[in-house]
């Protein structure tokens, strides 16, 4: 496994108070290091010592002084930015080592600046991240999705989504463990509730909005609600959860707790067992009427106060922010839900979110910015094929909807998981608590024809539950149901369901369309000889081959593979018919033909009349090669000629059903005696396939006989 990081759209942007002007926004920000790097010391701090503060009120502080100190804070931020807007840590923490309001302040190891009032409610300044030197922000257009209205009505504009940007910065190579524990097994989440949420304006690029419209077009019950405190206390029994928002670390102690070292591990979720408290800022602003609402939620700590930028312009503010203890005692999730904290140092909560029953959780380890992979998560978790970003371009095929891990392993593989910072290289893991192998739609791998048994084997990913199948959209009866593997009864060709596009549901979610290839092809034998007879002896033998030659990916974005070369099986409706009308003289005889034409069945028995064939599959050479036919007449499936002469009539069976030239493969003492083999005879022509005596082994190429249902280049999901 792999361990992922995604863009945070934790920190804070701060209005440089000399200038008035808001430098480029960025979802997720760096620590700073500490003051010694202000004054231009190569010094980091992992921790700025935090003080037990003296003087000044103890026990009960008013709301009037508490929003006082919070505004002081405030204004202490904006009016000590740094040349390249960061906030100067140093002076935020001699202003709360030396606010009397306060017992206790320092910083985190990620760069969060923690304050404790006296009576132990909680602040918190969560980390930035700034450009480096000399880089330039990329502004990428969000993905639009092609459909202009919801699943259940609710109307967007077109350019709902596309009037605002979103800033990135291309990284390097980077490189990711992987933490999460693969399954064997897959399955949806149990419920279908899915809800987005985002603390920040539209210049941070939210994708909250977007993928709430990708689940609703797939067919989830979603919604994109506004992160305040109620609207997160309502998550519940959730299957899919999106919240993109500043996040960092306060302190619950009153000690030096706080400055035990804490560095992310990519195979821990969570900071060590000490009193540091992870905090997700919420769209509620503080206020002392507020405050008296959620006096019980602050002074048990299942709420703090943040100091955060909105967006969009908007000065900064003070919001509330619930912490670890808010999601694991006031949230709830469903069996095998998935959980996205798009925010920085977001890992530090995942395990109050394990203790809220979420199955699988993604977060970072450190601060990091936003750029596309919420978009190219979802977009490949969901199978709809979009551009995400200049960087990454839709897949040629399309992708198929992938599983959790796979899209992880892909972000991987591309570069969209880590992005190295000043403490180091921010990572975005995904963590299983439980459940299976989680996927949100059905996905075809692949299919496999059994015309024997009359079985179609769809492989892929698609749940314990069972759903439908249909083919051609005629549904077909399932024989088995497992979450990689489902077999269904496959009627004969030509009826409804036998060929064309097979599509497989499971509640209300639709899989990829893959199309069941068939062909048709009538091959004919002719004999219209030039001898002293006149007539004809023809042949017709209709065959049906049915086959997926559909290109497959076995990961998003990763090489297409095309399928195996297999044994192609004529399907259970290829026919036969033979014709016959022979008339002429031998010296005194005189010979015709008594019956003229009769069928010629398709038969998969040994021995029995009519016909079998077989060929070769080779769908990377666009081709089915090394046909052979077993022909197996007996006197009420062949011509019977009548002699008449020198007074006497005599009537025989099979004499003049197939062409001389073919007698030197067969006994020359019983010239229409079956079986008889015709091989190395025919040649493929034209529209029909004529089978002559001059041609050499037959192949049939895709663009000679076109399949029906066949699967359009380049469009196909693989």
């Amino acid at each position: 496994m792999a361990a992922w990081r995604y863009h945070d759209q934790g920190g804070v942007n701060f209005r440089n108070s000399s200038t008035g002007r808001r430098r480029a926004v960025t979802r997720r920000r760096w620590p700073l290091l500490a003051a010694a790097l202000v004054v231009g010391l190569a010094v980091l701090s992992c921790t700025l010592g935090s003080s037990t503060l003296t003087g000044g009120p103890s026990g009960e502080i008013s709301d009037g002084e508490r929003m006082a100190a919070l505004d002081d804070i405030a204004k202490v931020a904006q009016d000590s930015m740094l040349q390249d807007g960061q906030i100067d840590r140093g002076v935020m923490l001699d202003h709360l080592t030396s606010d009397s309001h306060f017992e206790a302040a320092g910083q985190a190891p990620d760069g969060s600046i923690w304050a404790n009032f006296k009576d132990g409610r909680m602040v918190i300044i969560p980390p930035e991240t700034p450009y480096a030197s000399g880089e330039e922000p990329q502004t990428i257009p969000l993905p639009s999705l092609p459909f202009n209205s919801s699943s259940d009505g609710r109307a967007f504009p077109d350019n709902s989504l596309t009037s605002f940007t979103r800033t990135m910065t291309s990284s390097g190579k980077l490189s990711a463990m992987i933490v999460a524990q693969d399954s064997t097994e897959y399955d949806f989440p149990k419920s279908e509730v899915a809800m987005t949420m985002s603390s920040l304006g539209y210049s941070f690029g939210d994708a909250s909005e977007w993928i709430d419209r990708a689940l609703r077009k797939s067919k989830y019950v979603s919604a994109v609600l506004p992160a305040t405190v109620e609207n997160l206390a309502a998550v519940q029994n959730v299957g899919v959860f999106y919240f993109a928002t500043h996040g960092g670390y306060g302190c619950l102690g009153k000690s030096n707790d706080c400055l035990t070292l804490y560095t992310p591990s990519p195979k821990t979720p969570g900071p060590p067992a000490h009193d540091l408290i992870y905090a997700l800022w919420t769209s509620t602003p503080t206020s002392a009427a507020q405050d008296a609402a959620y006096t019980q939620e602050l002074t048990d700590k299942l709420l703090a106060y943040m100091l955060a930028d909105p967006g969009d312009s908007k000065p900064i503010e003070w919001h509330y922010a619930i912490t670890g203890k808010f999601v694991s005692t006031r949230m709830t999730f469903s069996e095998n839900s998935l959980v996205y904290i798009d925010a920085c140092s977001s890992q530090g909560i995942a395990e109050s979110f394990r203790t809220a029953h979420a199955s699988w959780f993604i977060g970072w380890t450190l601060p990091t910015r936003i750029g596309d992979r919420p978009f190219y998560f979802f977009d490949r978790l969901l199978g709809l094929g979009h551009d995400v970003s200049d960087n990454v371009k839709r897949a040629v095929p399309p992708n198929r909807p992938f599983d959790v891990v796979s899209v992880m392993d892909a972000m991987d593989r591309l570069g969209l998981i880590n992005e190295p910072g000043p403490d180091g290289m921010s990572t975005l893991n995904l963590f299983r608590f439980g459940g299976s192998g989680l996927i949100l739609m059905p996905s075809i791998e692949r299919l496999v024809v059994d015309e024997q048994a009359k079985e179609l084997e769809i492989l892929g990913s698609f749940g314990g539950e069972q759903g439908s199948v249909t083919i051609d959209k005629v549904e077909v009866a399932v024989k088995e149901w497992a979450s990689d593997k489902i077999l269904v009864n496959l009627p004969s060709p030509p009826g409804p369901g036998s060929s064309g596009d097979v599509v497989v549901k499971v509640r209300k979610h639709e899989s990829n369309a893959v199309p069941l290839t068939m062909w048709k092809v009538q091959f004919t034998y002719t004999e219209e000889p030039d001898f002293v007879f006149t007539g004809y002896n023809w042949l017709y033998l209709d065959v049906y081959w049915r086959a997926d030659v559909h290109p497959y990916r076995l990961s998003p974005d990763d090489q297409v593979y095309d399928q195996e070369q297999v044994k192609l099986e004529p399907a259970e409706g290829s026919s036969g018919r033979w014709e016959c009308d022979w008339s002429g003289t031998f010296g005194e005889l005189s010979i015709s033909t008594v019956e003229g034409e009769g069928e010629l069945p398709f038969t998969r028995k040994p021995g029995a009349v009519g016909f079998t064939s077989q060929a070769k599959l080779d769908p990377q050479g666009h081709q089915i090669t090394n046909l052979e036919f077993l022909l197996n007449f007996d006197e009420e499936h062949t011509c019977v000629t009548e002699t008449t002469g020198a007074g006497y009539t005599v009537q025989t069976v099979g004499s003049f059903v197939l062409l001389p030239s073919l007698l030197s493969e067969v006994s020359p003492d019983y010239p229409m005696t079956p079986p008889l083999i015709l091989d190395d005879q025919w040649v493929l022509e034209r529209g029909n396939r004529d089978l002559m005596s001059h041609g050499q082994w037959p192949w049939l190429k895709w663009d000679e006989a076109p399949g029906e249902h066949a699967p359009v280049k380049d469009k196909t999901p693989g």
